[in-house]
C-alpha cells in the first residue's frame, strides 16, 4: 500500500513539474524571438544612425570646402588675374600657408576656354609639394568640374582621380558682388587619405574605414557587402560580421553619379550582449519561479491532500484490522467539508451501518 501511495506522490509531483516545465517553455521561447527580434532591431538602427553620421560629416566636410572655394572665385581679385594673368595675385594668395590653414590639397584655375591657368598641389599634412592627379591636368571641355563656366553654378562631391579618392568644389570665378559673366572656374580639391578618414572617425568617434569602391584589395566582407549594395540598388547595409562585431556599410557616388567609395565602421556587438544578458536572466528568474512555484506546490500538496491521504489511509487501514475481529465502533476522523472530509463521512455511514447489522445479529442469535 505505501509502494502504491508513493508512486502516486510521485506522479502528482512529476505531473506538476513536467507541467510547470512546458508553460514556462512556451512562454521562454516566444520572449526569447521577441528580445532577439527587439535587441537586433535595435543595433541595426543605432549602426545605421552611425553610418549616417560619417555620410553627415562628409556632407559638411564637403560644405566647408565649396564654402573656400566660393571665398575665393567670388573676389574681384581672382576675377581681374583671369584678365591680367598678375602673378603677383597668385604669389601673394596661394602659398604653403593657404593650403596649411584650409587643408587643401589642389588648387586649379581654368579660363572660360578650359585652359589652365594655374594648377599646384600640396600635401598639408606633411607640408611638402605633391604632385597633381593626371585627371585633373587633362579635363575635358564638357567635364562636370568644368561646368561653373558656362552655367554659373557651382559643383562638389566626390572624385575618384588615379584612383585616388578626393573631396572636390569647383566654383565659377565672379565679382566680390557674386556677378558676372564668369571668368573660368576656381577647383579645390582636399585628398581623402589615411589621414582624412582618421579626421572624420575621429570627430564622429567612430572606426572608420573608407576603400576605393573597385579596390581590388578589398577584404571578403566588404566586396560581399559591395556586390550586394550594387545588385540591389541599396547605398547603405548593416551586417553582423562576427558574434562580437556588427559592421555598417555605405555607398558614396562621386559627382558624376557612379559608385566612387564604400566605406565600413566597425561596432562592438554591446546591445547584442545586452540582449544576451537580458535573456541570461530572464531565464533565471523563470526557472526560478519555475522551481519555487513547484516546491510551493509540493508543500501545498503534501499538507493539504497527501499528508490527509496518508493519515487516512492508516485510520481505514486501522478500521480494517479491527473489523476482521467483528470491531466497527471505529470512526474515520472527519475535519472540513471538503472531498476527502465528505469520502470519510461516507465510510463512516458504512461503517454506522455494519455496526448497525452486526448489532441486530447479535439480537437475533440471543433469541
Amino acid at each position: 500500500m505505501r509502494s502504491k501511495f508513493a508512486t502516486l506522490r510521485a506522479k502528482i509531483i512529476g505531473s506538476i513539474i513536467a507541467a510547470t516545465a512546458v508553460i514556462l517553455l512556451l512562454l521562454y521561447l516566444p520572449l526569447r524571438q521577441i528580445l532577439i527580434k527587439s535587441y537586433s532591431g535595435l543595433e541595426k538602427q543605432t549602426v545605421s544612425s552611425n553610418v549616417q553620421r560619417v555620410l553627415n560629416q562628409i556632407t559638411n566636410t564637403i560644405q566647408e570646402l565649396t564654402m573656400t572655394a566660393a571665398d575665393y572665385a567670388s573676389w574681384d581679385d581672382t576675377y581681374t588675374h583671369m584678365e591680367t594673368f598678375d602673378q603677383a595675385y597668385i604669389d601673394s594668395n596661394y602659398i604653403d600657408t593657404t593650403y596649411i590653414n584650409n587643408r587643401l590639397n589642389v588648387i586649379m584655375l581654368v579660363d572660360t576656354s578650359g585652359g589652365i591657368v594655374y594648377a599646384d598641389a600640396y600635401d598639408f599634412n606633411e607640408e611638402t609639394p605633391t604632385s597633381i592627379p593626371e585627371q585633373l591636368l587633362t579635363l575635358d571641355p564638357d567635364d562636370r568640374l568644368l561646368t561653373p563656366i558656362y552655367s554659373g553654378e557651382s559643383v562638389e562631391g566626390l572624385l575618384i582621380a588615379g584612383n585616388r579618392p578626393m573631396f572636390v568644389a569647383s566654383q565659377p570665378i565672379l565679382t566680390s558682388n557674386s556677378e558676372g559673366p564668369p571668368h573660368g572656374a576656381l577647383i579645390m580639391a582636399r585628398f581623402l587619405d589615411g589621414s582624412m578618414v582618421a579626421r572624420l572617425g575621429a570627430t564622429v568617434q567612430l572606426s572608420l574605414k573608407v576603400t576605393h569602391i573597385a579596390d581590388p584589395a578589398l577584404d571578403p566582407q566588404t566586396q560581399a557587402a559591395r556586390d550586394t549594395m550594387l545588385t540591389t540598388d541599396v547605398t547603405l547595409l548593416v551586417k553582423s560580421e562576427e558574434q562580437q562585431t556588427i559592421a555598417g556599410y555605405a555607398i558614396v557616388n562621386d559627382i558624376y553619379d557612379n559608385p566612387a567609395i564604400i566605406l565600413r565602421i566597425d561596432s562592438d556587438r554591446e546591445i547584442y550582449a545586452q540582449g544576451r544578458i537580458t535573456l541570461t536572466y530572464l531565464g533565471s528568474a523563470m526557472l526560478f519561479v519555475g522551481i519555487a512555484f513547484n516546491v510551493t506546490m509540493w508543500w501545498l500538496l503534501g499538507r493539504l491532500v497527501l499528508t490527509r491521504m496518508n493519515n487516512f489511509r492508516a485510520n481505514v487501514t486501522q478500521i480494517g484490522v479491527l473489523g476482521s475481529i467483528g470491531d466497527f465502533s471505529s470512526r474515520v476522523p472527519v475535519e472540513g467539508g471538503d472531498e476527502l472530509s465528505q469520502l470519510g463521512t461516507t465510510i463512516n455511514v458504512m461503517l454506522g451501518n455494519l455496526e448497525k447489522y452486526q448489532k441486530e445479529l447479535l439480537i437475533q442469535k440471543q433469541r
